[in-house]
């Protein structure tokens, strides 16, 4: 039986998802579970966000001051931008997986929670995926490459002369003021770009003492240390895109790649007031980006360190005339959407 059958069989206990999001956690690197992420219902897999205009921020040049008693000056009703969504089905399942094999599998665990580790693994690599697409892009937001933001200095893979928190100063500038007065909160960076930030600020004689004596106990700046200093200093959350996948095909020489590249994005996400009701509607404050998901199988999110992640797992039983045995299926429903081009800039080629 193909996986686009597995509607005439009937799911069977234990749910795998818990296995699948068990998978999906160990993965280092991922961003999209600290993202803005809005639930909706599976009945409003498709709908309208409603997007207030970020301009509102600065209020407007209208003269407010009257005479006594005279009428109110009235103001112009401003019309939200509205952005379509629709939740895609993204879904993977196992080839049957015969009774008398998991039987007598030498394995320390079920083959069903394999396939459901491994499903969970490629789903969540794939939303991270579609979700560093999304902000690395130079059609969904203003970009430049770091060397012509004016005030910043040399890529950060040349690192005699690299200036990544001065050069992070400055994109916060040009953000808050394309953003209408509102600071970013958060900045994106790939991996190579966050390991050659650790090492610039390492030629510059930044340092983590980690035990004993400060001149003998010296070491490269570690991420956590990079999350602190771009927090303490410029007050912004620094993620750090590290997840790396597959991109050869099955059975030929493996290569792999990192899911987000040599760039940097920053942006307002932090503090999302979002509102969606049961025709699909969304209304939003002014987001730079919204993560849209929906458990399409279980109806409720599933924890992934406190955070939904729409990922569902389960079990399939066949039966003769086929192979007795189980089929392990899984499934995301889930849109990522840019709200506010205002709201976030990307800077590229941040290394060579």
């Amino acid at each position: 039986m193909s996986a686009s059958n597995l509607s005439q069989l009937a799911p069977v206990s234990p749910i795998l998802s818990g296995a699948a999001i068990g998978a999906a956690q160990s993965l280092q690197g991922l961003v999209f579970p600290a993202l803005p992420i809005q639930p909706v219902v599976p009945t409003a897999s498709k709908g309208t966000i409603f997007v207030e205009a970020s301009s509102g921020y600065m209020g407007s040049p209208q003269v407010v001051a009257t005479a006594l008693g005279a009428d109110y000056p009235r103001r112009a009703l401003g019309a939200p931008t509205t952005v379509l969504y629709s939740c895609e089905e993204y879904k993977l399942a196992s080839e049957t997986i015969p009774q008398k094999l998991a039987d007598r599998s030498q394995f320390p665990t079920p083959l069903t929670e394999r396939e459901a580790a491994a499903i969970g693994r490629k789903l969540a690599l794939d939303m991270e995926a579609r979700t560093a697409a999304l902000f690395f892009s130079t059609a969904n937001w203003p970009d430049a490459d770091l060397t012509a933001v004016p005030g910043t200095g040399s890529q950060w893979s040349t690192i005699v002369t690299a200036t990544p928190m001065q050069d992070l100063a400055v994109v916060k500038s040009l953000v808050r003021e394309q953003s209408y007065g509102r600071d970013p909160d958060t900045v994106i960076m790939g991996r190579e770009v966050a390991d050659y930030f650790q090492r610039s600020l390492a030629i510059s004689g930044i340092r983590v003492v980690t035990s004993g004596a400060a001149a003998a106990s010296r070491q490269v700046a570690n991420d956590q240390y990079l999350k602190d200093l771009v927090l303490g200093e410029l007050g912004l959350k620094l993620l750090i895109g590290g997840a790396r996948r597959q991109a050869s095909a099955d059975g030929g020489t493996f290569v792999s790649s990192y899911l987000w590249g040599k760039s940097l994005f920053m942006g307002s996400l932090e503090g999302a007031d979002t509102v969606a009701n049961a025709s699909g509607d969304i209304m939003a404050r002014a987001v730079a980006a919204l993560l849209l998901v929906e458990d399409g199988l279980s109806g409720q999110g599933i924890s992934m360190d406190g955070i939904a992640l729409p990922i569902s797992v389960r079990e399939y039983l066949t039966a003769p005339p086929q192979a007795v045995g189980s089929i392990v299926a899984g499934e995301v429903y889930s849109d990522e959407v840019v709200l506010d081009t205002n709201l976030g800039y990307l800077v590229t080629a941040v290394v060579s």
